[in-house]
């Protein structure tokens, strides 16, 4: 049995997957023979601008904690939001924590919409407390759209 692993565009129109554009239309009907079921999985894809509003967000939280970085930002972020793996080692009983990724390939959009919502509420309730949330998402919306200068100079 042999597998195809195409990717194929697809859009949501009323109750019905339809191709994108007329590539991937062309593309479904090369990989589907006629009456033949297909398998499809579906993902969407990661939001570019959400992902750089997380990294705003770990920017102004190593600011204000006067942390090393963005990184160890993230880090903390991450932590505290419990977006982490943990293993204990059987020998010894030692419990050993890290991180999760939240690069493209490791996370999904839906994985990461959770996330993002709890980092948020996080950062505001754990790391700097006196942050209402509103504050914050328009100030990391304008360090994404790269008008935070301007806003702080007005």
């Amino acid at each position: 049995m042999s597998k195809s692993s195409n990717e194929i565009a697809m859009i949501k129109r009323g109750g019905h997957l339809i191709p994108c554009d007329q590539f991937s239309a062309d593309e479904l009907m090369l990989a589907a023979k006629e009456g033949q079921g297909v398998m499809v999985k579906v993902r969407t894809p990661r939001n570019i601008r959400q992902h750089r509003m997380a990294w705003a967000l770990a920017e102004l939280v190593a600011e204000a904690e006067g942390l090393p970085d963005k990184e160890a930002a993230m880090d903390l972020i991450k932590r505290k939001a419990r977006f982490v793996h943990s293993y204990v080692v059987k020998r010894t009983g030692e419990v050993h924590v890290y991180v999760k990724s939240i690069a493209f390939a490791s996370c999904s959009q839906h994985e990461f919409n959770l996330l993002f919502n709890r980092m948020i509420h996080v950062v505001c309730h754990d790391i700097i407390p006196e942050l209402p949330e509103s504050d914050l998402r328009r100030e990391i919306e304008l360090i994404v759209d790269g008008d935070r200068e301007h806003a702080r100079a007005a």
